[in-house]
């Protein structure tokens, strides 16, 4: 059976009583070794890192797309907020009237139906909701609940 080569060149600077240059083989066997160790912990980093910017722009574009639709969200409860107000004062101006007659009850009774409706915007939706809800981690990841 063949030995390793690095196996036979060892043997043979011991045996030939050359420690000197055996020791120079072993810091160099023992450098190698740990170039390559440090050289992977490099790549471990940097894939590391790479990951970390993948997730971080996942995020950002999650991020954008929730307060988005957070802002159309609020825009809509405004807009039905508006149509209630003028409903509603629709209806306090039949209160106000001397007379009323069929045509104004109609207004009276729109704003009454709104008297009870409130809507209010979703702004604690998807990513966004978490972030304002406390919900991420330490390290930067969402806690998915």
């Amino acid at each position: 059976m063949a030995q390793p080569p690095f196996r036979s060149i060892r043997q043979k600077l011991f045996n030939e009583g050359k420690l000197l240059r055996y020791l120079g083989y072993a810091v160099g066997e023992i450098a190698l070794i740990i170039i390559s160790m440090l050289t992977a912990l490099q790549l471990n980093n940097w894939n590391e890192d790479r990951k970390a910017q993948v997730e971080f722009e996942f995020y950002i574009v999650q991020l954008r797309e929730d307060v988005r639709t957070a802002i159309d969200d609020i825009e809509e409860v405004e807009a039905f907020n508006q149509d209630r107000s003028s409903k509603i004062a629709g209806a306090i101006q039949y209160l106000q009237l001397p007379e009323t007659g069929p045509e104004t009850f109609a207004v009276f009774e729109d704003g009454l139906h709104y008297l009870g409706q409130c809507h209010e915007a979703h702004v604690n939706i998807g990513l966004l909701g978490r972030l304002m809800n406390g919900g991420m981690s330490s390290a930067g990841t969402a806690s998915w609940h």
